[in-house]
Parts: structure tokens; C-alpha cells; sequence
């Protein structure tokens, strides 16, 4: 049975009608319908919340009062609900003229990118961004900390460590996998056996180890600085 209603539709599978008890099911339909309608109700009220907190908002940025909008914005937003493009430059608008600069930017690029940069406030949101922009630091993003590239104490800047070699067991050698250590191989010719010495280690039955090439350490790349020889640390800004 499908039931529909204002806000959703909803599929009640019943097996058997000769089971269930008519007043059961009327019941039952009875709070599924009452159950739409509360979420419907909640959603209503959260949207005429949303468009008055909006409004608000609105007339406290026009009377350059951006923490009182600020405010109001972040009210709405709190609703979790559907809201206007223009919501995203209102907020960055109060961000600027607060000095939180980066954030504005941030806010007012979502705004741009919203819109596909052909919004009602597109030319004044690029306007703020320019204005922003000339008081964000370069170096650390207003952070107050910026990031340098200093060289890896462990490895001296190479990205890479000399350690032990795991395979040979520092021995620079290993079993010659060909003969198996014996120094001979063995080929049945259909008429007997015939002995030969092992062409891969020349009879030695064993090789140099193929991991290290013979040095007893191998090459690893550094922990520390993930191999690029660079280690970076923050130091704080001069800006």
C-alpha cells in the first residue's frame, strides 16, 4: 500500500490484510500522516525563521552595523536549511568590515562560485576581495606564522638514509636461487643426469645480494622529511 502525502510518499508492505486488525491499521496510518505533517511543520517554520533572521541581517549590514548582521547570519545559518546565494556575500561583507579578512575572502570567492561569478553583488564581491587581498600577508596568510623550508637534519638534505641491509643480513651476499646454494645444476638429458656448474654464480652457490648490490646497506628514504630532503617548520612572521 503507498501512502502519499504533502512532504513524502511512503510504501507500507503488509503481507496479509486477513492478519491485521482494521483499527490497527487506521491507527497506523493515522500517525504516519500526523509523523508528515511534523516534519513538514518543522520545515515551514525553520524557512520563515531563516527568511526574517535573512532579513535582519540585511538591514543591519545597510546601516553598518556588521556585528549585529553577523550575528543574525549566524542564526540562520544554524537552521540548517536552504538558503539564498546572496546569504554567502552578506557574510563575507561582515567579515571584511570586521577586519577578518581571509575568512571574507573565502566567503565572498564561495559566493562568486555559487553564482558562477554572475550574481547581483559579483562586481562588488571581486571589489572586496581586491580590498581584502591588500591586507592578507603572502607569506603567512595573516596566520602570523609562516612556513620555511629548512634542510633535514637527518638525512642532511639527501631525502634519503644508508641502513642496514635486511635481506643479506649485512653479509652482502645471499643463496644463489638458481642452483640453490649447491654451486651445480643438475639437467636430465632423457639418458642420465649431467653436472654443471652453475652459470648464475659460477659454482660458488652463492651471489651478490641483489637488494644492497654487494654494499651491506641499501638506500630507504627519510621518515623525517618523506624523502624530499626538506624539513618544514614555522617560524613567526615579520609582516
Amino acid at each position: 500500500m503507498r501512502i502519499f502525502t504533502s512532504c513524502c510518499t511512503i510504501d507500507v508492505k503488509i503481507f496479509s490484510f486477513k492478519y491485521i486488525n482494521p483499527q490497527h491499521l487506521k491507527y497506523l496510518i493515522s500517525f504516519i500522516l500526523i509523523l508528515c505533517f511534523s516534519v513538514s511543520y518543522s520545515q515551514s517554520r525553520k524557512d520563515s525563521l531563516a527568511l526574517v533572521y535573512y532579513q535582519n541581517a540585511r538591514q543591519s549590514i545597510q546601516e553598518n552595523k556588521f556585528d549585529e548582521g553577523s550575528n543574525w547570519l549566524r542564526k540562520m545559518f544554524a537552521l540548517k536549511t536552504v538558503l539564498p546565494d546572496e546569504a554567502a556575500y552578506y557574510y563575507g561583507v561582515t567579515l571584511v568590515e570586521r577586519q577578518k579578512y581571509v575568512k571574507g575572502k573565502e566567503a565572498l570567492q564561495k559566493y562568486l562560485a555559487l553564482t558562477s561569478d554572475t550574481g547581483r553583488f559579483s562586481n562588488e564581491a571581486r571589489s572586496l576581495i581586491s580590498r581584502a587581498e591588500g591586507f592578507i600577508c603572502r607569506k603567512c596568510n595573516n596566520t602570523g606564522f609562516e612556513e620555511v623550508g629548512d634542510s633535514c637534519m637527518y638525512c642532511g638534505g639527501a631525502g634519503k638514509l644508508l641502513e642496514d641491509c635486511n635481506v643479506c643480513h649485512k653479509k652482502g651476499i645471499e643463496v644463489c636461487t638458481s642452483c640453490l646454494g649447491r654451486g651445480i645444476r643438475v639437467v636430465d638429458t632423457g639418458l642420465g643426469k649431467s653436472y654443471h656448474d652453475c652459470s648464475k654464480c659460477d659454482g660458488k652457490g652463492i651471489v651478490e645480494c641483489h637488494a644492497c648490490k654487494g654494499l651491506k646497506k641499501k638506500e630507504v628514504f627519510c621518515d623525517n622529511c618523506g624523502g624530499i630532503g626538506i624539513f618544514k617548520k614555522k617560524i613567526p612572521c615579520n609582516h
